[in-house]
């Protein structure tokens, strides 16, 4: 995620209102409870950009998070309502990266970025094994040319 982000990079968006549990003792949102967001976002992806259920995409695939970056730009307060963006970013033979940006709903200010990389693995061996062309044409077909395709293995 070199570039700067910004909203028009992103077909999907969901939205989530802060809550009272979401907030540390300073009266932000924790930084944990961003990931969260993040996990929301790539489900509601999965779901309604994709196409599947998420419940028979997570048992017929053994997709799991390798990695989960989150950069924190400035602080959601309580109820405030939060644009939560996702996309397919990245995508290689058995990963791929889903990149986020998350903005306050009024006035557009940026709260965070982020990104996770999600691995396929055999769910016997736990090595890693090729995404299958079926998700990738969702993917694909969702995204059209902005996803890049990774050349590694991974």
């Amino acid at each position: 995620m070199n570039e700067k982000l910004n909203n028009t990079k992103f077909k999907f968006k969901i939205q989530v209102q802060v809550r009272s549990f979401d907030l540390d003792s300073y009266g932000i949102v924790h930084n944990s409870v961003y990931l969260k967001y993040f996990e929301i976002a790539r489900t509601e992806y999965i779901r309604q950009a994709l196409g599947i259920d998420p419940g028979r995409f997570f048992n017929d695939f053994y997709f799991v998070i390798a990695r989960n970056v989150c950069n924190y730009i400035t602080p959601a307060k309580f109820d405030e309502i939060l644009d939560v963006y996702a996309r397919v970013s990245k995508i290689g033979n058995t990963s791929f990266e889903m990149e986020y940006l998350i903005e306050e709903s009024k006035t557009k200010r940026t709260v965070a970025t982020g990104e996770t990389v999600i691995v396929l693995l055999n769910r016997e061996t736990f090595k890693p094994e090729p995404i299958p062309e079926t998700v990738k044409n969702l993917i694909f077909k969702f995204e059209e040319e902005n996803v890049l395709v990774k050349e590694s293995k991974t």
